[in-house]
């Protein structure tokens, strides 16, 4: 039991998670840090960054506040320097920002800043960190970079649900999740030959609670797509998280997990 506990744990592990104040993010964070990790959080909102630190510093868990645009590559950097002093084992790439609608009205900037979150932001996070990951996986045996893509990554959302499609999910979305699953399977090869795991897991269907209290019908529609006839919740993305996370998915790189409820199989 002993071993199977430790091969499961994040106890004393860095992890940085970008991110880390949105919906799925909060809840990602706070799971971390009651498993015991050291949990950098990352956001551009410094009273939302303070807010979840204080929240998670009351219940005596290990977090550091890191507060910088992840569209500013120097501000990136510095901010990293002064503030991680110690190897992160684990990167969650969570971070996205954009607006909802369809293809005749979204514009340029709007497919821009979807890849610019998505992307470019998260490959110079990673060119960042690598050297810390490098040395994660020489001092404990595994270091682990997991990508929140989307369903929508890998098929259409139905425009059919929606009663307003100016609240659709929008094309830039799902173009720019397609993007970083294929950049995880390019970058778990590459990076294969430093023993540094690359992994994505594709949610589907988790509305926040803003949306399904404003659009219950949309929700109803959804449910009624899913084989499990439910909506995402939060928790249901820890087990894959952990999973990805710890040394029990050694041998695990370059796969995309999908939780969908099994929205996708039909």
């Amino acid at each position: 039991m002993e071993g199977l506990q430790k091969l499961f744990s994040l106890k004393n592990k860095n992890v940085l998670i970008t991110g880390s104040t949105g919906y799925l993010g909060s809840f990602i964070s706070k799971f971390l840090a009651d498993s015991k990790a050291n949990v950098f959080l990352q956001g551009k909102d410094k009273v939302k960054v303070a807010h979840l630190y204080k929240k998670l510093k009351n219940k005596n868990c290990s977090v550091t506040p890191l507060v910088f645009d992840l569209l500013d590559e120097e501000e990136m950097k510095n901010v990293i320097n002064i503030k991680l002093k110690n190897n992160i084992n684990v990167v969650v790439n969570n971070a996205y920002s954009g607006s909802s609608g369809t293809t005749l009205n979204s514009n340029s900037n709007d497919f821009r800043n979807s890849y610019e979150i998505t992307m470019v932001a998260t490959n110079n996070l990673v060119k960042i960190l690598y050297p810390q990951l490098i040395k994660s996986k020489k001092k404990f045996g595994d270091a682990s970079i997991i990508n929140i893509s989307s369903i929508y990554g890998l098929l259409s959302p139905d425009l059919g649900i929606y009663s307003n499609l100016n609240k659709a999910n929008p094309p830039y979305y799902g173009a720019a999740k397609a993007a970083l699953i294929q950049y995880t399977k390019y970058t778990a090869c590459e990076f294969a030959k430093d023993g540094i795991r690359v992994n994505s897991i594709s949610p589907g269907a988790f509305p926040s609670p803003k949306f399904q209290k404003i659009h219950p019908n949309t929700v109803k529609k959804l449910k009624s797509k899913i084989p499990l006839k439910r909506i995402g919740k939060p928790e249901d993305i820890i087990g894959p998280l952990m999973y990805l996370a710890t040394s029990s998915s050694k041998y695990v790189t370059g796969t995309n997990i999908i939780v969908d409820g099994g929205y996708s199989t039909w």
